[in-house]
């Protein structure tokens, strides 16, 4: 796997973040078009969030980073002369409450920064396309990447399982012909990570054993003692973060003793209380955003400052998605600016001209390919009780292997 550099762009606010667009960006709007959700003073977007599921944890960090974004957006004077105004409202991850709610507030907005979760995405997907918004799932399914309305501001999952599998690879945890698990929620999360673990596996001669649960499922002992039966010499995990806490502690109280690899939301903090040193210890995850903190990243160090000054839960690097996503959002927003054109459909025009490098605190995106992930590389991670976000970095920095960067996704063009 090759390691990859943060590429230097125009600067653009208080955490050091840069972007690419429109070559000198406008503070004011000197007479750009607008439509719903923009009025003379105030840019007003959307944010359906989770804050009660077994995801809650990073619901709420994803959250508290879009805030952070606003606050130091709003302080540097706004967008287009705009203050920004958020409505965060909680689905609980049912997607029947994610429809009312963007239905209750969708007149109001003229996008929506987070809609957290793969089934109330979903839920709300052809809203989102019919009413030619802006929308960025904190799911990253690339199945989702059919339209121009949707932006997801990282790898998806089938890039993070394919740069993890080469990891693993390269370190000597796998090897051609073993057999692996994967066990995966059996929606548009799971499923397409297991197109990236389909793939990588077909390449390199892997026998994968699959198992589909459900976003609830928290008890995987019967999963696990299969798997041992079977002679699997790794895991892939593409679960609730609970599930993957019993897969932990299974894995050793089974004497299986295999490393773990997990998609994004598989960690919570708490894993770090809940489980012991050994049970963490063959966990690693694959990502694109960096640890809460991550002292590899300047503007990450700075962000987490931010974060602990205003909020009291205990961190999530989610922070760091929610704060990135949301800076995505906002060079949309100024390149529409640029564009003198405010409505929503020339925010969605806006979108394919955009590039943002944050530095450090996710992959650099890029989402000016048509179906294609905006980012290709990934942290590998493991747990550490002595970080702030429990995670520490074990690859060389963001890393992308050559099959991550080859791959097509369902809907690249």
């Amino acid at each position: 796997m090759r390691a990859r550099s943060p590429r230097l762009l125009l600067p653009l606010a208080l955490a050091g973040v840069v972007l690419a667009g429109c070559s000198s960006p406008k503070s004011q709007d000197a007479g750009a078009q607008t439509d719903v959700g923009v009025s003379d003073d105030t840019i007003t977007i959307g944010a359906l969030t989770d804050l009660s599921s077994p995801f809650k944890a990073q619901g709420l960090a994803a959250t508290q980073g879009t805030e952070l974004w606003a606050d130091e957006v709003n302080a540097a004077g706004g967008i287009c002369g705009r203050q920004v105004e958020l409505i965060t409202k909680d689905h609980g991850y049912k997607p029947e409450s994610a429809l009312a709610l963007y239905d209750e507030i969708a007149g109001d907005v003229v996008g929506f920064v987070q809609i957290f979760g793969t089934p109330t995405f979903a839920a709300v997907k052809e809203r989102v396309i019919s009413d030619d918004v802006v929308a960025m799932p904190s799911s990253l399914s690339s199945t989702f990447l059919d339209t121009p309305q949707v932006v997801i501001p990282g790898a998806t999952y089938d890039i993070e399982m394919i740069n993890g599998l080469s990891w693993m690879l390269e370190q000597g945890m796998i090897a051609p012909g073993d057999s692996i698990g994967h066990i995966y929620v059996d929606s548009d999360y799971g499923q397409n990570a297991a197109l990236g673990v389909a793939a990588y596996a077909e390449e390199h001669e892997l026998n994968v054993q699959s198992v589909a649960v459900s976003a609830t499922d928290t008890d995987m002992t019967a999963t696990i003692a299969a798997m041992k039966a079977n002679g699997v010499t790794a895991i892939v995990l593409s679960t609730s973060p609970p599930a993957m806490g019993s897969v932990a502690t299974q894995n050793v109280e089974q004497a299986l003793g295999v490393p773990l690899l997990g998609s994004t939301p598989t960690w919570d903090t708490a894993l770090v209380s809940s489980l012991t040193p050994e049970q963490l210890s063959h966990y690693y995850r694959v990502t694109s955003q960096a640890p809460f903190g991550y002292t590899g990243s300047d503007a990450a160090v700075e962000l987490a400052s931010a974060y602990q000054q205003k909020y009291t839960e205990t961190p999530l690097d989610a922070v760091n998605f929610g704060y990135a996503g949301a800076l995505a959002f906002g060079a949309i927003l100024q390149q529409a600016c640029d564009d003198d054109n405010l409505t929503r459909s020339g925010i969605v025009e806006a979108a394919a001209k955009v590039q943002v490098d944050t530095k450090g605190i996710t992959a650099p995106l890029d989402f000016s390919v048509p179906g294609a992930p905006a980012a290709r590389s990934v942290y590998v991670e493991q747990a550490d009780a002595s970080a702030a976000g429990g995670l520490t970095v074990v690859s060389d920095g963001l890393v992308e292997a050559p099959e991550a960067a080859d791959y097509q996704g369902p809907h690249q063009k």
